[in-house]
């Protein structure tokens, strides 16, 4: 099971311009892209699903999402070995692109990806790269 740490950069005057439903919407199009799910989730290896969010103010317990077929878990220790730290790092209300930065602990990798959504309004990489440590 591959745990996720999540935090959430957003300023409180951003933080309303994404609802739920968006969070949902975004982290579906990266997690799903199919370069950082062949390289970094590896969804076919059952240790690495499902994915393991800690709760924060980002994530509740009203968070809903499914990734890969089945519901992310929520967890309360930050105590787990193998971590995702993932960041929002921009949210641009005005043009309604998002910047959103990943580390994968167990590739020692962080990949970072700018979506919008397009003319029927389905999320888009514009931008995706990845740094190596």
């Amino acid at each position: 099971m591959v745990l996720a740490l999540l935090s959430c950069l957003l300023c409180s005057a951003q933080e309303g311009c994404l609802d739920s439903s968006e969070k949902n919407k975004l982290l579906k199009v990266f997690f799903h892209h199919p370069y950082v799910s062949k390289e970094y989730v590896h969804a076919e290896l059952p240790e690495r699903v499902p994915l393991t969010f800690y709760r924060s103010q980002y994530f509740t317990d009203e968070f809903d999402l499914e990734l890969f077929g089945k519901p992310i878990v929520l967890a309360d220790s930050k105590e787990k070995p193998d971590l995702i730290d993932l960041k929002i790092l921009r949210v641009d209300c005005d043009s309604t692109s998002y910047t959103i930065s990943v580390y994968f602990k167990a590739e020692n990798a962080e990949v970072t990806a700018r979506l919008f959504p397009d003319d029927s309004c389905v999320y888009r990489v514009d931008f995706l790269k990845e740094v190596e440590y």
